[in-house]
């Protein structure tokens, strides 16, 4: 089994570097990735960005966003935005099942 860690930040923390350059070690430097864009818009629904490493590398990552009136089945939702991750599904599986519980965690 890997072993994963996942950290937490947001804009304006001294790691938020480590969510921000992710792409760069994904993609191409002239792909498209870079032309369109794909970071959080830092504000009132942003919740959480979370960064999975593997060992010492980062290897996917994934923000959180919470919005008043968004629901889902009578409850409230979220939505997950900036999901990159290396083709690994179970890699994808363990951070976006994180993510998932965050949101449970936080009703």
């Amino acid at each position: 089994m890997p072993d994963y860690q996942i950290i937490e930040t947001l804009p304006g923390k001294e790691n938020y570097h480590l969510f921000k350059d992710l792409p760069k070690s994904l993609y191409a430097e002239d792909g498209q990735r870079f032309i369109l864009g794909n970071d959080p818009v830092p504000g009132n629904n942003l919740h959480i960005c979370m960064v999975l490493f593997e060992g010492d590398e980062a290897i996917a990552r994934c923000a959180l966003y919470t919005t008043p009136g968004l629901e889902f089945e009578g409850k409230q939702a979220c939505t997950i935005g900036s999901f990159e991750c290396i083709n690994n599904p179970k890699a994808a599986k363990k951070l976006l099942s994180e993510a998932t519980n965050k949101a449970k965690t936080n009703g």
